[in-house]
C-alpha cells in the first residue's frame, strides 16, 4: 500500500506532526501516521484515538507489534475521522500495568489535522467497513504472532 506518510513524533505529552493535512473528506487508509515515542512512553501499551471534525465517532487503534516498521508504528488514518471536512483530532494514551492494576498512565495533548473539503459524490462506492474494535485488533495481533486462531467467545 503506497500511502502518504506523516511522521508523528511523540515526546512526553506532545505530538509533533511533519504536516497537518490528513486528506480529503471521504478518504480512508490513504494517509498513514508514523508514530515514534521517546523514553517517557517505555513500558506502556499505546492506543491512538481519532475523533472526527465534530469531536465525535472515536476510533481507537492499539499500537501492536504488527504495526512496527523500522522502529515506528505505521497507522493508516481510518474512515471515521475523515468523514467530515474540518479538523480531526489525534490523541495517544499509554498505560503501564502492574498485573491487572494501572501502574502509570500517560496521555498526549491532542493535536489536530486538517480534513479538506470534498464535493465528490460517493454514490455507488462500496461501503466502508467500520474500524475493528480494540478487542478485534488484539485478537488479530495474537493470531498473527501465534499462527493460531484465538476467539473472544
Amino acid at each position: 500500500m503506497a500511502n502518504r506518510i506523516v511522521t508523528a513524533a511523540v515526546t512526553g505529552e506532545t505530538i509533533k506532526l511533519s504536516e497537518k493535512n490528513a486528506g480529503a473528506a471521504g478518504s480512508f487508509n490513504a494517509v498513514s501516521l508514523s508514530f515514534t515515542f521517546d523514553s517517557a512512553w517505555d513500558g506502556t501499551t499505546k492506543i491512538v484515538q481519532f475523533l472526527d471534525a465534530y469531536g465525535a465517532n472515536p476510533v481507537n487503534i492499539t499500537l501492536t507489534t504488527d504495526l512496527l516498521v523500522s522502529g515506528a508504528y505505521i497507522v493508516p488514518i481510518p474512515a471515521e475521522p475523515l468523514a467530515y471536512a474540518g479538523e480531526m483530532n489525534v490523541t495517544v494514551r499509554g498505560v503501564e500495568l502492574d498485573g491487572e492494576t494501572a501502574e502509570r498512565i500517560i496521555v498526549s495533548a491532542s493535536t489536530t489535522m486538517k480534513v479538506l473539503n470534498s464535493l465528490y459524490e460517493v454514490g455507488g462506492a462500496t461501503p466502508v467497513e467500520p474500524t475493528p474494535t480494540q478487542a478485534e485488533q488484539l485478537l488479530a495481533s495474537v493470531n498473527s504472532v501465534t499462527g493460531m486462531t484465538v476467539t473472544s467467545e
